[in-house]
């Protein structure tokens, strides 16, 4: 029987790490069938820098 694997990458902002630049970070969210990691990307954008709906 074959089996199917998932893996996703996201994108996200951490809204609750703002720093004192007003900036919030982005993280690298890895998922593989169940397992989830993230991963700083080392990356600060303001929220208007983000594009929600993309």
């Amino acid at each position: 029987m074959d089996r199917k694997h998932t893996f996703v990458l996201l994108c996200v902002v951490r809204k609750s790490r703002l720093n004192r630049q007003q900036k919030y970070p982005v993280y690298l969210r890895i998922s593989v069938d169940t397992k989830r990691v993230e991963v700083a990307t080392k990356v600060n954008i303001t929220m208007d820098e983000w594009d929600v709906h993309s």
